[in-house]
């Protein structure tokens, strides 16, 4: 996959706001991508590779987090039903 630091950058920053992993997966694989080929822009592709990979764990959190908190109500709907409620 070909691209600049800076669009791995672009896409990095813009995944917070709009569309999160989705965007950040390709902004890692850019900037992993200009790191290895070693180009001029070393930093802003570090930069983009740290912010990608800090919105994929954070996003990956919140998926667990909230499949947590749906089987979580799921289970006490079980309850109050088995009670009688």
């Amino acid at each position: 996959m070909k691209g600049s630091p800076t669009t791995a950058l672009v896409l990095a920053i813009v995944s917070w706001f709009t569309c999160g992993i989705f965007l950040s997966i390709p902004a890692l694989l850019i900037a992993n991508n200009c790191l290895a080929s070693g180009t001029a822009e070393q930093g802003t592709a570090q930069a983009a590779k740290i912010i990608a990979l800090v919105n994929i764990v954070v996003s990956v959190v919140g998926v667990i987090v909230w499949i947590m908190a749906m089987a979580g109500m799921v289970a006490i709907a079980g309850i109050g039903a088995a009670a009688g409620g």
